[in-house]
């Protein structure tokens, strides 16, 4: 556990809790909270249902979050407890702009762009900030490169 990293999520709950907002978290901190009333466990089946995504991490904590949030179009705010921050938009100290945010108040929700990857026998993936493209039989590697469905580059490599 990131040093006050459960501390601050209590916080957090205690504020959205206050606001008859409920709270959704994953298993390791459901367990940690040992069944609190009124806090539900994460499952696929509530992102419909979820209007904002918190996260206590860094940019990695970030963008494993954005894989379920992004095809729903959840806004991620993130608390920056990582070695990597560039995505996390608010430190530690600074849980304040949280009620900013719970209010209506002023705040800005920043559009990310998002890189759809189709691999050769159809499967999509969707990724936020970069993709990694390996080949470990070592043959020959082509790739195309779209933007709106106009080709930019074609790569042999």
């Amino acid at each position: 556990e990131k040093e006050g990293a459960y501390t601050l999520s209590l916080e957090i709950i205690k504020r959205l809790k206050q606001r008859n907002i409920t709270p959704v978290v994953p298993l390791a901190l459901h367990e940690q909270l040992r069944n609190q009333d009124g806090v539900f466990l994460f499952c696929e089946n509530l992102l419909p249902y979820l209007s904002l995504c918190i996260v206590l991490g860094g940019d990695g904590s970030i963008l494993a979050a954005s894989k379920h949030t992004a095809p729903w179009g959840i806004p991620i705010l993130g608390f920056h407890f990582g070695r990597v921050g560039f995505m996390a938009e608010l430190e530690k100290d600074e849980l304040h702009y949280l009620d900013d945010v719970l209010d209506g108040k002023s705040y800005t929700v920043e559009e990310r762009s998002m890189l759809k990857v189709t691999l050769p026998h159809g499967k999509e993936v969707t990724a936020l900030n970069d993709v990694l493209i390996t080949n470990p039989g070592h043959a020959m590697l082509d790739a195309d490169v779209l933007a709106d469905g106009s080709l930019l580059q074609h790569y042999h490599a």
